[in-house]
């Protein structure tokens, strides 16, 4: 008997789909909208370090329209996605449908729809935390630290320092960082802060060259 190949769903897969994917989404409810996620100069960076997760049990906090979590499939044991939006996590869960129909195993891979409170309930040792530190509370961000000290063995964090610069510059007027630890967990240094903070002291740091916008996307990679 012939083994069956798995399917599994990369970069290059998700693009050529995109177009497909969107018309499959479109009119669903968000606040975002609905071609935020996409392979691009912004997330590029961190498909490239999916890689680190291999064989992890991977909790993607903030997992937006779940593209990160459906992408790190082919890597880990497991992927849990958290989308605190409602409408949002539907669009993770279509997301997720649509590939499977593709033929793409996904099998690998569940949304919640819930927060920091939802990740302390489930079994994980790998983090994945794309642009999303800076929108918890300080409850939220010092629960996630107590967690993570018991369980994290691995993270891939990108963060955005341009938008702290433009905070202390007295130019963004919205989308603040709601917590006030480590600077608000923008920038380099203070995600450094977070990850020593829950026991990861191996991390380096990769840096696009290429800018989305005016910015830069910086990705940080930790082990215990």
């Amino acid at each position: 008997m012939t083994e069956t190949t798995r399917k599994e769903l990369d970069g290059e897969a998700f693009s050529a789909l995109y177009p497909a994917l969107q018309a499959h989404i479109q009119g669903m409810e968000s606040s975002y909208p609905l071609d935020y996620q996409r392979v691009d100069e912004k997330t590029r960076p961190v498909i490239a370090e999916l890689g680190h997760l291999r064989g992890g049990k991977v909790a993607d906090i903030g997992s937006n329209f779940g593209m990160f979590s459906l992408l790190t499939s082919r890597y880990a044991r497991e992927v849990i996605g958290f989308e605190r939006s409602s409408p949002i996590y539907a669009v993770s869960q279509a997301s997720k449908n649509f590939f499977e129909t593709k033929g793409y195993d996904l099998s690998n891979v569940r949304f919640v729809n819930g927060a920091v409170k939802a990740v302390v309930d489930v079994d994980y040792d790998s983090l994945l935390l794309t642009l999303v530190l800076y929108h918890l509370n300080n409850q939220e961000v010092d629960m996630l630290i107590e967690d993570a000290r018991k369980k994290c063995e691995r993270a891939v964090i990108q963060c955005r320092p341009g938008r702290g610069v433009e905070f202390h510059r007295g130019a963004l007027t919205d989308h603040v960082s709601r917590n006030d630890r480590f600077d608000g967990l923008y920038d380099i240094a203070g995600n450094i802060r977070f990850l020593n903070d829950i026991g990861l002291k191996k991390i380096r740091v990769s840096v696009s060259p290429k800018l989305f916008g005016r910015e830069v996307f910086p990705v940080l990679i930790a082990d215990r």
